[in-house]
């Protein structure tokens, strides 16, 4: 499986912290393909506050043209 990264151009929107949020995330899905606990793991010994960054982003779904992964 190829490591290609794809990322949102209107994230040069964001806040820097969430810009650099969203580019470490898909760093780690580099080496972990999944949300689950082992990628969270990863992210947080990158990104102390990543969950917390997390949470803020989803604020800004609208501004982003997608929508949460919820709906």
């Amino acid at each position: 499986m190829a490591n290609n990264i794809n990322l949102n151009a209107n994230l040069v929107r964001l806040p820097q912290e969430l810009m650099d949020y969203a580019i470490i995330h898909e760093l780690v899905h580099t080496k972990i393909k999944h949300h689950g606990k082992e990628f969270w793991d990863l992210l947080v010994r990158c990104l102390p506050d990543a969950l917390e960054l997390d949470r803020e982003l989803d604020r800004y779904w609208v501004m982003l043209g997608d929508f949460p992964e919820e709906y």
